[in-house]
């Protein structure tokens, strides 16, 4: 199988390569950046895969992922299996509307990603709690709410803060999640096992 991932953002063409290999035996993905290529050489050193890497004139990466000829007739999908998520008590918590500091556009699209990569972890947050400028993500129009209404259904808690919902008067455009007060938060973080802030 071929995947064009060029003018892919971190993390898709990883996510889009190890979705493909619960699948079919071979991938090759077809990238535009070296970064994307260490990635993806990363994910198949991970997986114990064998990987190839062929490099075009024009800037453009083949990284083919497969098994290796003496595993051929061990089933890929058992080798890579991305196995039903499951709920760890870990919580994520957003409270902007970027992920770190920097340039906005650039710190937008890192937050989409780290988002959607969420979404394909084996392990998924037991909450994620959004505050401040964060509580924009849980309305209609939010960027996030496909992956969010997708973490929703494999059973993440979303929550989001009242007080900020009011301050931005967000009240009758809530999308996914639940509206919760600063007790519950403090006491969801108190007993999570970890805490994550994009």
């Amino acid at each position: 199988m071929r995947i064009d991932a060029r003018t892919m953002a971190c993390p898709l063409p990883v996510i889009k390569t190890k979705q493909a290999l619960q699948t079919h035996t071979t991938v090759t993905t077809v990238v535009d950046n070296k970064i994307a290529v260490q990635n993806l050489q990363k994910m198949a050193a991970k997986l114990n895969l064998h990987c190839e890497l062929v490099e075009e004139a024009d800037s453009t990466y083949l990284v083919t992922i497969r098994q290796s000829d003496s595993e051929i007739a061990t089933s890929e999908v058992e080798k890579v299996d991305l196995k039903q998520p499951t709920i760890s008590s870990y919580s994520v918590v957003i409270d902007t509307d970027t992920m770190g500091q920097g340039d906005k556009q650039l710190g937008q699209t890192l937050l989409k990603g780290f988002v959607y990569a969420l979404t394909e972890q084996s392990e998924l947050p037991e909450h994620i709690i959004f505050y401040n400028a964060g509580a924009h993500f849980v309305t209609a129009d939010s960027v996030l709410l496909t992956d969010l209404k997708a973490l929703k259904t494999a059973g993440v808690l979303i929550y989001v803060c009242g007080a900020c919902v009011d301050f931005y008067g967000l009240q009758n455009q809530i999308a996914v999640g639940e509206i919760t007060n600063m007790y519950h938060i403090v006491e969801l973080l108190r007993l999570s096992s970890k805490v994550i802030k994009p």
